[in-house]
């Protein structure tokens, strides 16, 4: 338990280092190694294959192809990407189930395929079923591997930036576009005030003139009524049109203009 401890922290410390431990390069222990896993895989394979091939219709003949490449090539290929590529704790954790995953299945198949006879008649089914779901599970580790690499997650985060930065961009445009129309309409409005104020001052001196005539009238209306003692009356022009006599003080005399 120790052992697997230190193996998966020391792992872990070259992720987040970035520096490997110092190797002196393929050995001759790496090629036993290497030669003895290629030849027990090489084992299992056929294995793998051999009950692949027997319990799976003629209509599915891919499929022992497929569950070659999801069990024993995918463990070794899981294994491997582990030790060497897997980049961030949910690469790792991908890379790590897949494998497991993987080496499950290759000793579920190679146990059926030797030993067949001592399991439940239904265990060749359920290894079968267990194939499809090995492959299912590496076609989607494989994508979970991809989509959560350090190259993804840099694309994903500047393509985030770049939206919000579009987002603020048009709204940053529509605020502008808007004080431009406010300023349009608040520049039609001064330009009506300033028209009717030029009105309103064309019309003061006309209204001045006319109300001085209206004044001059008057009093000279007042002039004549206290001379001649009759009652002035104005016509819509404002000018004297004619008199009329006070009741009271000239009786029933005709107008003088009549």
């Amino acid at each position: 338990m120790n052992f697997l401890k230190r193996i998966l922290t020391d792992h872990r410390i070259e992720h987040e280092t970035g520096r490997a431990h110092e190797s002196r390069g393929f050995n001759l222990g790496d090629l036993i190694v290497y030669a003895l896993t290629l030849a027990l895989f090489g084992f299992t394979g056929w294995q793998s294959w051999q009950f692949l091939k027997n319990n799976t219709n003629d209509s599915f003949a891919l499929v022992p192809i497929f569950g070659l490449v999801g069990l024993d090539v995918g463990f070794f290929a899981w294994s491997h990407v582990w030790m060497h590529f897997a980049k961030s704790d949910h690469q790792d954790a991908i890379s790590v189930g897949a494998a497991v995953m993987d080496f499950l299945g290759v000793v579920l198949t190679v146990l059926i395929q030797n030993v067949g006879s001592s399991f439940p008649s239904d265990a060749k089914i359920i290894a079968t079923w267990g194939v499809y779901l090995v492959i299912l599970v590496n076609a989607a580790a494989g994508v979970l591997y991809l989509a959560f690499s350090h190259e993804t997650e840099l694309k994903r985060t500047a393509r985030k930036a770049r939206a919000a930065l579009d987002r603020d961009l048009q709204e940053a445009t529509n605020l502008l576009e808007r004080e431009r129309l406010d300023a349009e309409y608040a520049q039609r409005i001064l330009e009506q005030r300033e028209h009717y104020i030029g009105l309103q001052e064309q019309m003061v001196p006309r209204k001045k003139s006319l109300d001085e005539r209206s004044a001059a009238v008057r009093r000279e209306l007042d002039a004549t009524s206290k001379n001649k003692g009759v009652e002035p009356t104005i016509g819509m022009t404002g000018k004297l049109v004619g008199v009329a006599a006070k009741s009271g003080e000239n009786g029933n005399e005709p107008h003088p203009n009549s």
